[in-house]
């Protein structure tokens, strides 16, 4: 129970994921930090936390604590998986759970059968088909039947977030206004540019006979834009960059030194509303369309405005969830014995 492995917690728990595992803010730093401390699996106590109506056994936590470090492994992030720290963290994460879902079926919020299907099929579709959906239940050591358990319980999480705890949450403009003061530093966007391309892939190792090939595409493209083509609709029918070609190539705004420095030079010497001529970088042979150059610039309260409450929000909400999970512990009576 309470066990969720990183693909699940990626598609399933998104943004609240965060929040389940919120604590309170870090002491100042002070004197160098002592030794690690270690866990011995084999000392600890059969049962590792009570609670009214339930327990927590060693079994279950180590099963979590090595299920958890070989997901953060997989994602890249090393952790001390036998400190003592990190199973405080994983026994946490497991009561956190356990009291939220249990206030989520007290309030009638537990998902039914047809719903969880649907949501595991939409799981299953993530992972391009029945065969890598198995080998990533096999690579996690889980099981579908567990993990069948997991979304049920993370959705009826995810419902209770949603109606008894974002409700509450109000962001006003004096608080923004005070966040946008006192992060003056942060609302400096450096210089950018909005640019559309239709770009033509080339691999570096191509012969010289392919790259003439794909350059004389792109320069029948060039003439078709001269010629008063539909840019955006070019870029739909033709370019092979998948993250712009379904925007009509439009690359939105791009801050100075993100683009390969052969694509941005070609850009930035652009005027508004120009069109290139074939530019050549790394990636094969561009078209670009410069929309606008804006220089340096503190952003504006009212354009900030709108991400500020959105940051506002999800530290009120970790908050939230954080004051509700000690609330929770607290009724029922929590014992840990790590």
């Amino acid at each position: 129970m309470s066990r969720i492995c990183p693909f699940l917690c990626a598609l399933v728990l998104g943004a609240i994921a965060p929040a389940l595992v919120a604590q309170a803010p870090p002491a100042p730093a002070a004197a160098p930090a002592p030794a690690v401390a270690k866990v011995d699996p084999a000392s600890l106590p059969a049962v590792v936390a009570e609670y009214k109506g339930g327990k927590i056994t060693k079994e279950e936590l180590l099963s979590e604590v090595q299920y958890r470090a070989r997901g953060l492994a997989g994602m890249g992030v090393q952790v001390a998986a036998d400190s003592r720290e990190f199973y405080s963290e994983v026994l946490d994460m497991m009561l956190a759970t356990r009291m939220l879902f249990a206030e989520s079926q007290a309030l009638g919020l537990v998902p039914g059968d047809a719903e969880v299907t649907s949501e595991f099929a939409k799981i299953k579709e993530q992972f391009g088909g029945e065969t890598a959906f198995r080998a990533a239940l096999a690579q996690q050591a889980t099981t579908e039947e567990a993990l069948r358990s997991d979304l049920k319980e993370n959705l009826a999480i995810q419902k209770f977030i949603a109606t008894q705890l974002v409700p509450t949450i109000k962001v006003d403009e004096k608080e923004a206004r005070a966040f946008y003061d006192e992060n003056a530093v942060r609302m400096v966007e450096p210089a950018s540019y909005h640019a559309s391309h239709i770009l033509l892939r080339v691999e570096n190792d191509a012969k010289p006979e392919v790259r003439d090939a794909v350059r004389a595409r792109a320069e029948a493209l060039l003439a078709k834009v001269k010629a008063g083509g539909d840019f955006a609709a070019l870029a739909r029918e033709s370019s092979e960059d998948p993250g712009s070609q379904e925007h009509g190539g439009d690359l939105g705004w791009v801050h100075a030194g993100q683009a390969v420095p052969e694509f941005e030079q070609a850009a930035l010497a652009l005027a508004a509303g120009a069109l290139s001529g074939v530019v050549e970088s790394p990636f094969g042979y561009h078209l670009i369309l410069l929309h606008e150059k804006r220089p340096e610039r503190t952003v504006p309260f009212a354009e900030a405005r709108e991400r500020i409450e959105q940051v506002l929000s999800e530290e009120h909400l970790r908050q939230l969830i954080f004051d509700r999970v000690e609330s929770l512990r607290t009724k029922a009576e929590v014992k840990t014995f790590l």
